[in-house]
């Protein structure tokens, strides 16, 4: 899926693991960053992520995205 942000002006700012206190913490941190909503629209609505969700469910237990300033 990340291969896809370029497509809708984005980038991955920084990828890094997580030093967990507890199990509920996340593994991973990713910060990408899109030029503006409507690019964030755009990926999140592209048909090719949207055929990978199966394979990142099953690879991924949660996402929760942030909006940071």
């Amino acid at each position: 899926m990340l291969p896809l942000l370029a497509d809708h002006r984005g980038a991955v700012v920084a990828r890094e693991r997580v030093v967990r206190a507890s199990d509920a913490d996340p593994a991973e941190l990713q910060v990408i960053e899109l030029a503006d909503q409507d690019s964030f629209d755009s990926y999140m609505r592209d048909p090719r992520r949207i055929a990978l969700d199966d394979r990142r469910s099953a690879a991924i237990e949660r996402t929760q995205i942030l909006n940071l300033e």
